[in-house]
């Protein structure tokens, strides 16, 4: 038997070691709060993000209305937008997968992750959509200046909706398209009811 001294022996060891890339001797990392895409584009990502946020603010305005408004069409519109956009939602999160919803970042207002400011404050929320803030001085109206401002709020909402779900309906994926299609048939029935109640 041939051998060898015990210092070429633990080089040699050393030496293999070395040899072994970084990444076969422990896998690589992965931050399981990374967010999925499902393979969706970044311009559907932002569709169906900001949509998600404007369908939850939408469903707890339609819940005020519903136990707040005195106009029973009003109340009866809440219910039909509360339902639809529950359904709306629901598919956007199946097409989403880990996608979040649009949340605007903390400000120097006192929000930080744990217990967030008011999304009122904060820059870059989605234009005309009804924030925590606004809804929580819908709930301090009552009566008919309550009605008003809660149309008026619903309106501008699905104004945006409308702009948002046409720019999936022509330039998104293939589920993105296809749902905000559909979107477009029923935020639009919502804007014209809405409309003509704020014209009585």
């Amino acid at each position: 038997m041939i051998k060898f001294p015990r210092t070429t022996l633990l080089a040699s060891l050393l030496g293999l070691a070395l040899a072994v890339p970084a990444g076969a001797q422990e896998p690589a990392h992965q931050d399981d709060d990374a967010p999925m895409s499902h393979g969706l584009s970044a311009v559907d990502q932002k569709v169906v993000s900001e949509s998600l946020h404007a369908g939850r603010k939408e469903i707890e305005a339609a819940r005020l209305a519903k136990s707040r408004s005195t106009q029973e069409a009003i109340r009866e519109l809440a219910t039909d937008i509360e339902r639809d956009h529950t359904g709306l939602n629901e598919r956007l999160e199946g097409i989403g997968g880990g996608v979040r919803p649009f949340a605007a970042p903390a400000t120097a207002s006192g929000g930080n992750h744990d217990n967030p400011a008011p999304d009122s404050a904060a820059p870059g929320t989605p234009p005309t959509v009804a924030t925590d803030h606004d809804l929580s001085m819908l709930d301090g109206l009552q009566g008919a200046e309550f009605d008003a401002a809660w149309l008026q709020m619903m309106i501008d909402g699905h104004k945006t909706s409308v702009e948002r779900f046409r720019s999936g309906a022509e330039g998104g994926g293939a589920e993105v398209m296809g749902l905000s299609k559909d979107a477009l048939v029923i935020v639009r029935r919502h804007l014209s009811r809405l409309e003509a109640l704020q014209k009585q």
